[in-house]
C-alpha cells in the first residue's frame, strides 16, 4: 500500500467514526451489524478486485454472477422468513426500473471494471465518500444539520480522499522515476 493511501486511509477512518457518531463511544446492535457489514464490503471489495484483475476476466460475466448469487440468497433468506417476494406495486414502476438499472446493473458493473484498474483501498476511500453525500443531502431534503464533530468527520474524510490522490504511491512514483531517467 502506497503513501498515498496509508494517509487517506488515515484521515478517512477516524472521519467516517466522527460522522457516523459525532464522537460517541457507545454502541448499539445496529452498529455491531454495520461494522459487519463494513467487514463483508472489504471482502467484496478484495474479491472484486482479484478476480477482475485476471486477464481473461469478463466483468459482465463476473458481474451477473456477484448479482445473481445475491438475488438468489436474498430470495432465499426472505422464503425461510416467510415474506411475501414478488409483490407488484405498479406505482413503483419507475423506482423499481431506476434502483434495478442504475443504481445496482451499471453501479456495479462500473465498479467491477474500474477495478480492473483503480486498488480496493482506492475503491474503499471512494465508498467512503458515501455517508458523506448523504448528509449533505439530508441537509438538503430534510433539513438535518450535522454537529462540528460530524462536520469534522466529513472533512477529514474528503481529506483523505485528495491526500489518496495527490500523494504519490511508493512503487508507483519509484518506477515512473526510473522509467523517466531511463528515457
Amino acid at each position: 500500500m502506497g503513501t498515498g493511501i496509508k494517509w487517506g486511509v488515515g484521515l478517512a477512518t477516524p472521519g467516517l467514526f466522527l460522522l457516523c457518531t459525532d464522537g460517541s463511544l457507545s454502541f448499539n446492535v445496529g452498529d455491531i451489524l454495520g461494522a459487519i457489514c463494513g467487514a463483508c464490503v472489504a471482502l467484496h471489495l478484495l474479491y472484486t478486485s482479484h478476480f477482475a484483475r485476471h486477464a481473461d476476466s469478463d466483468v459482465y460475466l463476473l458481474t451477473t454472477l456477484q448479482l445473481s448469487v445475491v438475488g438468489l440468497l436474498s430470495l432465499a433468506s426472505a422464503q425461510v422468513r416467510g415474506q411475501e417476494v414478488f409483490v407488484w406495486h405498479p406505482e413503483l414502476l419507475w423506482t423499481l426500473v431506476v434502483c434495478v438499472l442504475i443504481a445496482t446493473i451499471f453501479a456495479f458493473l462500473v465498479q467491477t471494471t474500474m477495478q480492473k484498474w483503480i486498488s480496493p483501498a482506492h475503491t474503499a476511500l471512494i465508498f467512503c465518500t458515501e455517508p458523506v453525500f448523504a448528509a449533505a443531502y439530508a441537509y438538503y431534503a430534510a433539513d438535518e444539520r450535522l454537529g462540528v464533530l460530524g462536520l469534522l468527520g466529513a472533512v477529514l474524510i474528503l481529506a483523505g480522499m485528495v491526500v489518496s490522490e495527490l500523494l504519490p504511491d511508493g512503487a508507483e512514483s519509484e518506477t515512473s522515476v526510473s522509467v523517466a531517467a531511463e528515457g
